[in-house]
């Protein structure tokens, strides 16, 4: 898994077409930063418009890898 830095911004990270298929059901922010190389100040806003298919759980976003990955056009 990859860190952030102090702004929240993910450091980069190479997510290969064999990870995605190692995803949980719903992944974190971190996890969908390394997919897409938004921050995760980024991923939050995105999340809370409905921008992005997520569920807040206490203080974390778990976004659907499934919605999610179909939505950047990575599965059928």
């Amino acid at each position: 898994m990859q860190d952030t830095n102090t702004r929240g911004h993910a450091n980069a990270r190479t997510v290969t077409v064999n990870d995605l298929g190692n995803l949980p059901a719903l992944m974190t922010s971190k996890e969908y930063a390394a997919i897409t190389g938004l921050s995760l100040v980024t991923i939050a806003v995105k999340c809370k418009r409905g921008q992005i298919p997520a569920v807040k759980c206490g203080h974390e976003w778990r976004i659907n890898t499934t919605k999610a990955l179909k939505a950047l056009g990575l599965a059928d």
